[in-house]
């Protein structure tokens, strides 16, 4: 967090040479599974320091949103790009059947407007990254779930996707060590191209890596 507010205040330098800098407000949502989180920044360097020094270390307190301890109550339901990331925030690691309960009641509310809120396409990606799913089975819970229609369409899409490109990296990963094995029994880059179907400079860069 303190880089994000220095690298604010170079920008500021930069475009902004003459102006005094303007304080920064730094506001951290927790998702962690602690249930307390530091405040403060001085809190980090413990209490046993020398008086020396303590007058050297950084000293800012962020505002702190912890949704931990935080009531599904009190999780705001609008804007709803904001109400739908707290809810991903909070529950897509450990409870992902009601981070897509409550998606699908918003997007029920709100219609296609939140899915075509620009914010969406990353809350897609880290529901799908975070929950502890595979992407199929991901896929046959929001079938089963999701009631709203166009909600639905847009996950089922995106898991799809995902699912296709891990079988595309796991068999490209499956050529690799194909090679690999080729290499140590001694046949040729053009042989080992030909029966893995990766290119000669593919199979160049693993002998390579093999040899350091």
């Amino acid at each position: 967090m303190l880089r994000y507010m220095v690298q604010l205040w170079s920008e500021q330098r930069k475009s902004r040479p003459t102006e005094p800098l303007v304080p920064v407000v730094p506001l951290l949502v927790y998702h962690g599974r602690s249930q307390s989180v530091r405040s403060s920044f001085a809190e980090l360097f413990g209490r046993e320091l020398p008086q020396t020094l303590t007058s050297y270390i950084p000293r800012f307190v962020a505002e702190v949103l912890n949704l931990t301890e935080l009531p599904d109550s009190e999780i705001p339901p609008t804007p709803a790009p904001l109400s739908a990331g707290l809810w991903a925030l909070k529950y897509a690691r450990t409870q992902t059947e009601k981070t897509l309960s409550a998606l699908d009641r918003l997007a029920a509310t709100v219609g296609k407007a939140l899915v075509e809120h620009e914010t969406f396409a990353i809350l897609k990606l880290y529901l799908i990254a975070a929950s502890p799913y595979e992407p199929a089975e991901l896929i046959e819970m929001v079938n089963r779930l999701l009631q709203t229609a166009f909600f639905r369409e847009e996950v089922v899409n995106t898991a799809e996707k995902l699912k296709q490109e891990g079988r595309r990296e796991g068999a490209r990963e499956e050529r690799r060590r194909t090679a690999e094995r080729l290499l140590a029994r001694e046949f040729s880059v053009a042989e080992v191209a030909e029966i893995t179907g990766l290119t000669e400079a593919e199979v160049q860069a693993i002998a390579a890596q093999e040899r350091e």
